[in-house]
């Protein structure tokens, strides 16, 4: 049985015990919580140790915000904005570029166009590249439709490609192909053009289809007006001409001729620039130009331009509403009015009238220019001629006559009628009929 030991001792002027068993017990019990927490401060020291303090920056190493916001303020947006300085790109630019399936030929839908919004009708403009080719410029424009599904207007194509065509895919969606020069071919999209009327409601999805036949549609043309032959057109008017190949050696001469008789003469790049304008300077020289909607002059009015110029004619006092007016301006005074009519294809006229060298005289009248439209022409074949003579009792004399007709005197070529005026107004007329060799005249 173990003992327990205990003593005793005075305190406060009173006797006590003590356990001195239990008393190690519980010194021992604290020296080891002393241990353990040593340990852990231990280890909250080495965790700590290295590390900053919680109200640290790092200013001196990194841009703070306010440093960054005002560096990148004077930076390009994704989202877009004006650059003033040049822009260079050393490798060039391209927006898209597909093959379709390479090694094959045939075509490459390099985008798909939709529309979701009225009145999209801009042309977008597409600059595409290609191998084997000097490339050129697409445009598409559609209809101007009040729905989302607009027609589409015109396809045209500038440049040199090898075939480019557009195809409905669905309402409002178009996609847009271009023919491989080769089957390993490339087609590059260099640059777009969209207007910024076009950039809400549109969109272009960029593609790499592969067709190996054509995909169909509407191929992209160029846009002439009637000014121009068609290729078909062309190709009638070569049809039966020489081939390029052909020679003409025994008509012209040969190169080396030609070399020979050219030796000593000047170089088509010499130039006379000391003896004559040049282009520039005949440009920077005053040449006739509109003066614009001048009132037509009246009276004793004199022009106002020295020499020739030009004013419009628009409901200003000429005798007709619309034409273009030449003013020769000399000693004498001379315009001549050409019509053009309100009404496209219509006949339009002539008219002249002229102003003497003095200073209190009027301005003559004006007289419009007598055309084979203003005539009705015979349907048998007949001619009108208007000559500078005229005939009394079938003896030629000074006038004019009118004659409707093929015969001359003292020769019958069918029914003849003749108005005779001459210098004396005396009037005749004459009928030519029945082989009758001089006419039958009616004298007043």
């Amino acid at each position: 049985m173990a003992r327990q030991a205990n003593a005793s001792y005075e305190g406060n002027g009173q006797r006590r015990s003590l356990d001195i068993d239990n008393a190690l017990k519980r010194l021992s019990q604290l020296e080891n919580q002393l241990k353990e927490i040593s340990q852990e401060i231990t280890e909250i020291t080495e965790a700590l140790t290295g590390k900053a303090a919680a109200d640290h920056n790092h200013d001196g190493r990194y841009y703070t915000e306010t440093e960054i916001d005002s560096k990148l303020k004077n930076y390009l947006q994704l989202a877009g904005g004006t650059v003033t300085g040049n822009l260079v790109l050393q490798k060039g630019f391209i927006v898209h570029s597909g093959s379709g399936t390479a090694g094959q030929a045939g075509y490459v839908g390099i985008c798909r166009i939709k529309i979701s919004g009225q009145y999209r009708n801009s042309p977008i403009w597409f600059a595409l590249a290609q191998r084997g080719r000097v490339g050129g410029e697409v445009a598409v424009l559609f209809a101007n439709d009040s729905g989302t599904d607009p027609a589409l207007q015109r396809i045209t194509m500038v440049g040199q490609l090898d075939e480019v065509r557009i195809v409905k895919a669905a309402a409002g969606t178009w996609d847009l192909y271009v023919k491989k020069s080769e089957a390993y071919d490339t087609i590059d999209v260099v640059n777009v053009s969209i207007p910024k009327y076009m950039q809400n409601n549109f969109a272009i999805e960029w593609t790499n289809k592969h067709s190996a036949s054509s995909p169909g549609g509407t191929a992209a043309g160029v846009f002439w007006d009637d000014r121009y032959y068609t290729e078909s057109e062309i190709n009638t008017k070569l049809n039966g001409k020489a081939n390029s190949s052909h020679t003409h050696d025994d008509r012209y001469y040969t190169e080396t001729e030609m070399n020979t008789k050219l030796n000593g003469k000047a170089n088509s790049s010499h130039t006379h620039d000391d003896r004559y304008y040049t282009e520039t300077e005949v440009n920077n020289k005053n040449y006739i130009k509109s003066r614009g909607k001048v009132t037509a002059l009246s009276g004793t009015a004199l022009p106002t331009v020295a020499g020739i110029s030009m004013v419009e004619a628009y409901n200003n006092g000429y005798p007709t509403a619309y034409g273009n007016v030449l003013s020769l301006n000399g000693s004498g005074k001379n315009e001549l009015l050409m019509e053009w009519s309100g009404t496209s294809g219509a006949k339009a006229n002539l008219y002249f009238r002229n102003k003497r060298d003095v200073s209190d005289a009027s301005w003559s009248g004006w007289q419009k220019v007598l055309s084979d439209k203003d005539v009705e022409i015979p349907t048998n074949g007949n001619k009108v001629s208007l000559l500078p003579y005229s005939y009394y009792n079938n003896q030629q004399a000074a006038g004019m006559t009118l004659r409707i007709g093929n015969s001359s005197l003292g020769s019958w070529n069918g029914n003849t009628f003749w108005l005779c005026v001459d210098s004396s107004n005396r009037l005749s007329i004459g009928v030519q009929i029945n082989s009758a060799k001089n006419p039958t005249w009616y004298i007043k």
